[in-house]
């Protein structure tokens, strides 16, 4: 009887060990956790973009009119994935690929019937397959928490060149910028920018991007989109005091921390992008390039912009 019990446990613990991402409704009824702590919320209050309402039963009505009628399409807002999907619309421009577009007329021949179009355009479910969290489907574990279609979740990469040429989007870094001469490498740079720049004299406010920064980020760091420091940090406003902060700070060290044209914070506020010697070393767009992880100042940065207490030994 104890052999049997210790191997009942056995099982258990390889259940939740090995399904991390069954959905929360099947182990624990009744709660869910918050994305951002990670702590349980009660089931049932108004959802909000901390919560994690997929895969719990407790908010189905947050898509769909309840009680749903056999034969009827009861899903809300006429299907508007805007008002569906409004946690993820919060900070679109960080999301890997984007969505309410027509496919180009080379991806169009491209893309697997089983990935539909809205309208003829690219939608949340193109990619995603939303229904299957609705559903008493075994596959849904092993789509992970994005449920991605015909993907397992650890391969999700695998899942972009169903519609887009392997071939032209082979892996190169895009920080590499110079030659073995030190020249300027201009298809590097028209990785980032719809026209070269010219170093000597161009400022970041005069800098013209593809796309808007933090998406050419997101392409290769997609998992820093789930760092709390980064999703604390990207695409916020600037306290006025914090703001008052960066200008003081680039003044007293000769170096920018760039806020986006509308005044938040982006990945290049804090990281450099750019390959030392690419930038004149004089120029205050140099500082930070190629140092550990691109931080435009070495050490603390936070205390660099933020008013903090600062503990010392002894």
């Amino acid at each position: 009887m104890k052999k049997i019990a210790i191997i009942a446990c056995l099982l258990i613990g390889c259940a939740y060990s090995c399904h991390p991402n069954k959905p929360a409704n099947r182990i624990f009824p009744g709660r869910i956790e918050s994305k951002k702590t990670g702590k349980a919320v009660v089931a049932g209050q108004p959802a909000t973009e901390k919560i994690n309402i997929h895969f719990n039963n407790n908010y189905c009505g947050e898509c769909h009119t309840l009680p749903a009628q056999a034969g009827k399409n009861n899903v809300k807002h006429n299907g508007d994935f805007k008002l569906l999907c409004k946690c993820h619309y919060t900070f679109p421009e960080k999301h890997a690929h984007p969505v309410d577009i027509p496919p180009s007329e080379e991806i169009k021949p491209r893309i697997p019937a089983v990935f539909p179009l809205k309208e003829g355009k690219l939608a949340c479910n193109t990619c995603h397959d939303i229904a299957i969290q609705c559903q008493e489907d075994p596959k849904a574990y092993y789509k992970g928490e994005r449920f991605l279609r015909e993907t397992p979740f650890s391969e999700r990469s695998r899942m972009c060149f169903r519609c887009h040429d392997p071939l032209k989007y082979r892996k190169y870094n895009p920080h590499k910028q110079l030659n073995e001469k030190g020249e300027m490498l201009p298809e590097t740079c028209l990785y980032c920018h719809s026209e070269l720049p010219d170093v000597n004299i161009v400022t970041y406010k005069d800098t013209k991007f593809l796309v808007n920064l933090e998406l050419l980020c997101i392409r290769c760091h997609m998992h820093s989109n789930t760092q709390t420091l980064h999703d604390n940090h990207v695409r916020r406003l600037p306290s006025p005091a914090v703001e008052a902060k960066i200008k003081e700070t680039e003044q007293e060290f000769d170096i920018i921390l760039p806020l986006s044209a509308d005044g938040r914070l982006t990945c290049a506020t804090c990281h450099n992008p750019h390959e030392e010697g690419l930038i004149p070393a004089e120029r205050a767009g140099a500082k930070g390039a190629s140092k550990q992880y691109r931080h435009r100042l070495p050490g603390n940065l936070c205390i660099k912009c933020h008013q903090m207490k600062v503990l010392t030994s002894g």
